[in-house]
């Protein structure tokens, strides 16, 4: 799958280089509200609209992996440090490539590309200068270790070692939900980490939930301001309310932060709503 926000991706953002039917932008993946008959889900790609909308690019073919398997549970007294994370990374890397066979192509992202994860964790030690500030800025506690800085920084790390200390809380805590809807049996489901949900690269869709991320990705899903909560410090509180997912999308947190303007990173909801059953999107304007 590839990153429209990744320079190095087909998909670039930059106006250089031309768009391509190959570009993905994203998977979506939740459970199916058919009741009828075996469990289902819906998956859903966002792609390149060439030649043109509408009109499919004969020459494309999509592929989609998808390994059903048991829900990864995980021991109370987990190991937090960078050895303990190498070790779980190892782990679960075992448990990946026995459900996926290895590609041949090492660089394919999904649930063979833990060779990313050293790169990962200084790429977050990167974003976090920028999102860490900005988020104290707000008047929210993070989970970034920034020393304080009053203003964004571009900073990079060449060593695991150094950036580790900077993402450790960050790739272990866990992600809060608002409300209890995800759980959809309620059943006891560990809320997931960062490090859950990156490493490995994949849409893990949790059957026994709605699907709303970071348990799949429905479409009516905000992940990038979902994504920037990761950054928040999730042992926090607001207004008596622990710090969560969906904190930064809250219209009342920006009204009271002394910044213009007063907007959350992404739209609150979608314009028109959402089709309850197949093909999903809104009907036209």
């Amino acid at each position: 799958m590839a990153d429209h926000n990744d320079p190095n991706a087909v998909n670039s953002i930059f106006s250089d280089i031309d768009v391509s039917a190959a570009d993905l932008y994203d998977i979506f993946g939740f459970p199916s509200e058919d009741p009828t008959g075996v469990e289902k889900v819906v998956i859903a790609l966002t792609f390149s609209a060439t030649p043109q909308t509408g009109v499919f690019d004969t020459d494309m073919l999509y592929r989609i992996l998808i390994a059903p398997d048991r829900r990864i549970a995980r021991s109370g007294n987990d190991d937090t440090s960078l050895g303990g994370l190498l070790t779980y990374l190892e782990g679960v890397k075992e448990r990946y490539l026995k459900i996926l066979k290895s590609s041949e192509d090492n660089r394919q992202l999904g649930a063979n590309n833990f060779w990313l994860a050293p790169h990962f964790i200084k790429r977050l030690g990167h974003l976090g200068w920028g999102f860490g500030p900005s988020i104290t800025a707000l008047g929210l506690a993070s989970a970034f270790d920034h020393d304080n800085s009053l203003v964004s920084v571009h900073r990079t790390y060449s060593s695991v070692l150094e950036a580790f200390p900077r993402v450790q809380k960050i790739l272990f805590q866990e992600l809060n939900m608002p409300d209890d809807s995800w759980n959809r049996k309620g059943l006891a489901i560990p809320l997931r980490r960062a490090v859950d949900i990156f490493i490995p690269n994949v849409n893990s869709i949790d059957m026994d939930t709605t699907g709303t991320w970071p348990f799949g990705r429905r479409l009516e899903d905000q992940v990038a301001t979902r994504f920037l909560s990761t950054f928040l410090d999730m042992s926090a509180s607001v207004n008596g309310r622990r710090y969560h997912v969906d904190l930064l999308n809250d219209p009342a947190l920006w009204n009271a932060a002394a910044i213009e303007p007063k907007t959350p990173p992404n739209p609150l909801k979608n314009d028109k709503e959402f089709l309850a059953d197949f093909p999903y999107l809104a009907k036209p304007w």
